[in-house]
């Protein structure tokens, strides 16, 4: 595999993970209503499913 397309999916992966925490961080951390902590779940949800799966595309 080139190492270009290496360098790619590296890239790609850390850009999806920095978007996922950014919009994550957006919800304010005094905010404990059920709505915000939903979503924040979800968000943590949706990083993980993003690095497991950056992680699974080199193996």
């Amino acid at each position: 595999m080139s190492v270009w397309v290496i360098l790619l999916k590296v890239g790609i992966l850390i850009v999806a993970a920095e978007l996922a925490i950014n919009t994550l961080s957006r919800y304010r951390a005094g905010d404990s209503s059920d709505q915000t902590n939903h979503r924040r779940g979800w968000m943590l949800v949706g990083i993980m499913t993003v690095v497991a799966l950056g992680l699974a595309w080199f193996v």
